[in-house]
């Protein structure tokens, strides 16, 4: 049913935009008494803000997209250490050249084309081999497959987290 939802999400928003309406779709996965929907509105009262910066080029968004933002949120306001050691996954990156452009890369890679190489180069105006070489070198920075978890989730964290902290 998830497809069908996000087919059907897609097709009211796709007729809005025609019809002169820009906006945004949640659906709120999971809430079968009205405690859930109270707490499901309230996070998205809080986080809608928050998941916007980390996911610019969506228009869908569910539960589970506040809650990551609840979670950044979170580890943001407590700063420290917990916010240092996500920062750090990607310090191979820096260490490497092209720090932004491949941070950038990355994140669009992983936050906005859902790891698709084709639809990451078409958000960067690049060619879809520029995208391919790109995440090569940042395989080659960390010198292990950044494809395998927990690394993976630890990239998009990261990505994520920095995202927010840009536009701070």
């Amino acid at each position: 049913f998830a497809d069908l939802d996000t087919n059907m999400g897609e097709e009211l928003l796709e007729q809005l935009d025609i019809s002169g309406y820009k906006m945004n779709l949640i659906r709120c996965n999971n809430t079968p008494e009205m405690q859930s929907a109270r707490d499901s509105y309230q996070l998205i009262e809080k986080y809608f803000d928050t998941a916007r910066v980390i996911y610019p080029e969506r228009s869908i968004f569910d539960s589970y997209d506040m809650r990551f933002a609840e979670r950044l949120r979170l580890i943001i306001s407590n700063a420290g250490t917990a916010l240092s050691r996500y920062l750090y996954t990607l310090e191979p990156i820096r260490q490497g050249g092209n720090y932004e452009m491949l941070l950038e890369t990355l994140a669009v890679y992983l936050l906005d084309a859902e790891s698709n190489s084709q639809q990451a180069a078409d958000l960067l105006n690049v060619h879809k081999n520029t995208i391919r070489y790109r995440m090569k070198q940042i395989q080659e920075c960390f010198t292990c497959d950044i494809t395998q978890m927990p690394l993976a989730s630890e990239l998009y964290d990261a990505v994520a987290l920095q995202r927010l902290l840009k536009k701070e």
